[in-house]
């Protein structure tokens, strides 16, 4: 899930705004990261090549709707990449 937020750009009293209402889809947020038959929108693909778009849109594919609503606000946001260098 942490992944996922800095992915779309959120961190600190943003991202913790977020897990306290949509914490409940943890387990939806494991699937947007154990996708291994999708390679082009892997976080590690995200990573090497410094573009989170195939990620982020896969991430909304798989997330369900009211937590892919909520995520929408930042497709075009800075992605948090400090949270992955930690």
């Amino acid at each position: 899930m942490f992944e996922t937020l800095a992915a779309f750009g959120l961190s600190g009293d943003e991202a913790f705004r977020f897990l306290q209402e949509h914490g409940g889809a943890s387990a939806a947020f494991d699937s947007v990261i154990a996708d291994i038959y999708n390679a082009d929108a892997s976080l590690g693909n995200a990573l090497a090549s410094g573009d989170f778009t195939a990620f982020r849109e896969h991430a909304l594919d798989v997330l369900p709707d009211d937590v892919a609503d909520a995520l929408r606000p930042y497709l075009n946001r800075q992605p948090n990449t400090e949270y992955f260098e930690n």
